[in-house]
């Protein structure tokens, strides 16, 4: 996996210098190693999979890697999780059409852009379709929108994993917000665990797994990122102790396993 993310960087490094990425973060980047392992033992290999709202388009190619058929796709105008570039001076070619067509020649996998409503594939297409670091950014409106869709691109009993939703009582999002920013920043939309799992039930989703993960902060401002990430294997096992015990009721976000009726 760290081989992946570092192709991604230096592809992105190319194009964007010195970028500030979300793999930075080693508690990231453990977190989503957790998370491909999870649908990788979920499915078979060469299975078709959908990275819906791909962004960089990292988790695509880490999919592909991981041994499916693995496609992203994306808004025409959007700046990924974390990601800052000179979008400005890119928007004649949108930063995707740079980076997505280099990852591709590597990891053989495929990205499209879309209306953030039609998924531009047909019913049935999919084994599975990952939502990583997506449902909040959809407004809540629009979940009547897109989650019928993920339904019909997905194929019977097909799988729909939803990582990384900042959840209503984060403590870490009250936090950003009371102190200011310190270039983080804390998301608009923060969702309810009983809001998506009703949601997900009204549109055609079994839930077979629900789970909070980040007690402790992934992302801090960028000049302590190297001693935080030296921290790791510490901060690694207070993370999973501190989910184990009832104080994970402030965990960041939660993880959503769940199946098409």
């Amino acid at each position: 996996m760290e081989s992946v993310l570092e192709t991604c960087r230096q592809i992105i490094s190319r194009y964007f210098p010195n970028p500030s990425l979300d793999f930075d973060s080693k508690i990231y980047a453990q977190e989503v190693k957790e998370d491909i392992l999870l649908v990788k033992n979920s499915l078979k290999s060469g299975d078709k999979v959908l990275d819906l709202g791909c962004g960089k388009g990292h988790i695509t190619a880490l999919l592909a890697q991981a041994g499916f058929n693995s496609f992203g796709t994306d808004l025409m105008q959007t700046p990924g999780e974390s990601f800052v570039g000179s979008l400005e001076n890119d928007a004649p070619l949108r930063w995707q059409a740079k980076i997505w067509p280099e990852i591709r020649r590597i990891y053989h996998n495929n990205y499209v852009f879309y209306d953030g409503q039609n998924i531009p594939f047909s019913d049935n297409s999919f084994n599975a379709v990952v939502a990583y670091a997506v449902i909040e950014h959809i407004p809540k409106p629009d979940w009547a929108i897109i989650l019928p869709e993920v339904s019909r691109v997905l194929k019977p009993k097909g799988m729909f994993f939803i990582f990384r939703c900042p959840r209503e009582q984060a403590y870490q999002e009250r936090l950003v917000r009371l102190l200011g920013s310190f270039g983080l920043k804390s998301h608009d939309v923060l969702v309810g665990e009983g809001e998506i799992r009703a949601s997900l039930e009204k549109h055609n989703f079994k839930i077979l797994n629900f789970g909070r993960t980040d007690m402790i902060p992934g992302f801090l401002p960028k000049p302590v990122v190297p001693l935080w990430n030296s921290l790791f294997p510490l901060l690694n096992v207070l993370d999973r102790l501190l989910l184990s015990t009832p104080l994970s009721y402030f965990a960041h976000h939660m993880r959503v396993v769940c199946q098409k009726n």
